[in-house]
């Protein structure tokens, strides 16, 4: 039988999920938290990349252009794991 998420309280966002031996609490569970925590270091750092103009796709290129120069679109593709097409893209408008 699933588990149906039910609430602490009336009116409270925090859902939990009723175990057999005790309640489990989603927003305290560490795959949550991990979750949140890359929300949050996402949020910032898109923020801070903003203002030189760099959108968060395109970091890892950078990174890996950082860490080795002058590797080619489908070294960049394998190593970042994307698909060839989202790499041209993220390269072309890296150019422009």
């Amino acid at each position: 039988m699933p588990y149906k998420i039910t609430y602490t309280e009336v009116g409270s966002p925090h859902p939990r999920i009723p175990s057999r031996k005790s309640d489990y609490v989603v927003v305290e569970s560490t795959g949550y938290l991990v979750a949140m925590l890359g929300r949050l270091f996402r949020r910032s750092a898109t923020a801070r990349m903003e203002k030189y103009g760099i959108a968060h796709g395109q970091w890892p290129v950078l990174l890996m252009l950082w860490s080795q120069d002058g590797l080619s679109q489908n070294e960049l593709s394998r190593r970042i794991a994307v698909e060839a097409p989202t790499m041209a893209r993220t390269l072309n408008r890296m150019e422009t």
